[in-house]
């Protein structure tokens, strides 16, 4: 069982598309309308955080790219990488990653244990 209350999810174009199975675990859900400036700035993670009542140490934010990553370290939150989008994993493992996810079926085995 991981050690984390919320998990938070960049959905965008690429992860978003596939890891529709994710949906029906969401429990809230933010767009560029609720924060005007975007990632790297963790301002739209924390207001995500804050409405779903968790703290930074017991939140993962789960993106497919460098600038989630960068989201995740300004946030304070551990970072999980999935290999759905276009960065590879060597540009993720340069990040602090809690895991390194191939897909989204690994991403909904990682739900199922929080």
């Amino acid at each position: 069982m991981l050690p984390y209350r919320t998990v938070l999810f960049d959905f965008d174009y690429t992860l978003g598309d596939s890891s529709r199975g994710i949906v029906t675990s969401v429990n809230a859900a933010l767009t560029a309308l609720d924060y005007p400036v975007p990632e790297p700035n963790p301002q739209g993670i924390h207001l995500a955080r804050q409405r779903l009542e968790s703290t930074p140490e017991t939140t993962l934010y789960v993106g497919d790219s460098v600038v989630d990553a960068l989201a995740a370290r300004q946030a304070g939150f551990a970072f999980a990488a999935v290999l759905t989008g276009t960065t590879p994993a060597e540009a993720l493992q340069a990040y602090q990653l809690c895991t390194l996810l191939r897909g989204s079926s690994e991403i909904v085995t990682m739900i199922e244990s929080v």
